[in-house]
């Protein structure tokens, strides 16, 4: 299996850890410009065919667009190599109430063509939510309730079992989004990244405008994302807080997504042991 490290945060929400990834597509650098084609070659009376190469779109587009959107879908080409359950607990904290912990269980299902996480939180035996969503390389993510129903863009940006993550959030939604640019260099949390920044043409209430991601410049892991709502205030910040050495190597422990504007805030633990 591809290294839990970066999948289970992948799988968990929207964040990924240090870990190893190999590049598929490196960035596009420099500007490109169309180049004129050879004009006819009159005097002799015919015509010659230009050897200009066709110009594809991602040619066209500017340097931070076309770093960015390769940068999107190498995160976006992370899967599993196999099958597997990862299960933990999601503890809430919100002003003056009691913390409250409840279940959580992702199973993925991985087949040749693409793969699925199946997610459920339950208190006890009552189930609090349920939901799958479907990823491709080559289509948009498909999210389906419990009964197998597909689900809208309002209803995906609302809460996963009144936690402070959202269903698109654990379905990395905005790596999809047109709009993506790697718009500079800088540290974050003592790494060297690249601020991926990706943009929303359409935000539907209560979703996300914008979300900014550092990304190690070597392992193209995700160190910390910020996520802006309709308006562009910063609603959540996500992170990663805590590792765990297991089997010789360090494994993710938990995460932790905060909304700014609720002050409120969900930590995610994984049972490692389990995975």
């Amino acid at each position: 299996m591809r290294d839990r490290r970066a999948i289970g945060l992948l799988l968990a929400a929207s964040l990924v850890t240090i870990a190893t990834v190999g590049c598929a597509d490196a960035p596009v650098s420099g500007n490109h410009h169309m180049t004129r084609p050879s004009e006819p070659a009159s005097a002799q009376g015919v015509s010659v065919i230009s050897n200009t190469p066709s110009i594809t779109p991602e040619q066209l587009l500017d340097r931070p667009q076309a770093e960015g959107r390769a940068l999107a879908r190498l995160l976006l080409s992370l899967k599993p190599a196999s099958s597997f359950t990862n299960t933990g607990k999601l503890v809430i904290r919100a002003p003056k109430k009691k913390r409250s912990e409840v279940v959580y269980e992702c199973r993925v299902l991985v087949t040749t063509t693409d793969w699925t996480s199946f997610y459920s939180a339950r208190i006890g035996t009552n189930i609090l939510s349920r939901f799958s969503v479907r990823h491709s390389d080559t289509s948009e993510n498909r999210y389906l309730d419990e009964r197998g129903n597909p689900m809208t863009a309002a209803q995906i940006v609302a809460s996963f079992a009144g936690s402070d993550f959202s269903m698109a959030d654990l379905g990395l939604d905005f790596l999809r989004w047109p709009d993506q640019r790697v718009v500079k260099w800088e540290m974050k949390r003592s790494f060297g990244c690249k601020v991926l920044e990706s943009r929303n043409p359409g935000p539907v209430t209560g979703g996300y405008s914008k979300v900014i991601s550092w990304i190690h410049e070597e392992t193209n892991g995700l160190i910390q994302a910020e996520a802006y709502d309709a308006r562009g205030k910063l609603l959540t910040e996500f992170r990663p807080t805590e590792t765990e050495k297991v089997d010789g190597r360090h494994e993710l422990k938990e995460m932790e997504i905060e909304n700014v504007q609720t002050d409120t805030r969900t930590t995610l633990v994984f049972d490692l042991g389990n995975s």
